[in-house]
């Protein structure tokens, strides 16, 4: 197990490959970190996390947050999965997109499976489940089991939304000091 610069998660190696953490990404205790897993600047990994890279490898950009107990993970051997940046994952969510875009929202108890990809600023409600396969143009509000694209969904929500995920300076140092104090304290 490493600690240290990466908080007090669990992070361990799979079939020989380890996972490699940005120096300023923080992961929490009661977190873990598996395998072929890459995992951007300023990203915050909460308590309850999975975050495994056991059947291909698991690419997660800068400045994303992924809340307690979601589990993201690449479902089917060799094909990799690729988070963008400014991304949010939410309480308890599941995801085994093949990617999904920079600026995007998965909601609490969402689920998004196998071979779903996911454009930018796109926003998934929270309990829905967004079904094998599935190609989402980017600013997509999605609802509902399965999930539908809500046509006529209004741009101006969506886009002042996707400006919250992409954080300004002022929500950067913010985020910096939040890692700061989860080291100080030894999360």
């Amino acid at each position: 197990m490493k600690v240290g610069r990466v908080g007090n998660g669990t992070i361990l190696p799979y079939d020989g490959k380890e996972p490699k953490i940005a120096d300023t990404a923080y992961i929490c205790q009661g977190a873990y970190v598996i395998g072929d897993v890459e995992i951007g600047e300023y990203t915050v990994v909460h308590p309850g996390v999975v975050l495994r890279g056991d059947g291909g490898k698991l690419k997660i950009g800068s400045w994303c947050l992924f809340q307690d107990n979601c589990v993201v993970h690449c479902n089917w051997r060799g094909i990799d999965v690729v988070i963008g940046d400014h991304v949010n994952v939410s309480l308890s969510a599941n995801v085994h997109a093949y990617a999904v875009g920079d600026a995007t929202f998965i909601g609490g108890g969402a689920t998004v499976v196998n071979g779903v990809y996911l454009g930018n600023r796109c926003f998934v409600a929270a309990g829905a489940v967004v079904p094998e396969g599935l190609r989402v143009p980017d600013g997509s509000l999605l609802i509902g089991v399965p999930a539908r694209i809500k046509e006529g969904a209004a741009e101006v929500p969506l886009e002042r939304f996707s400006r919250t995920l992409t954080l300004d300076e002022e929500d950067k140092n913010r985020r910096k000091e939040h890692i700061e104090l989860l080291r100080r304290d030894g999360h």
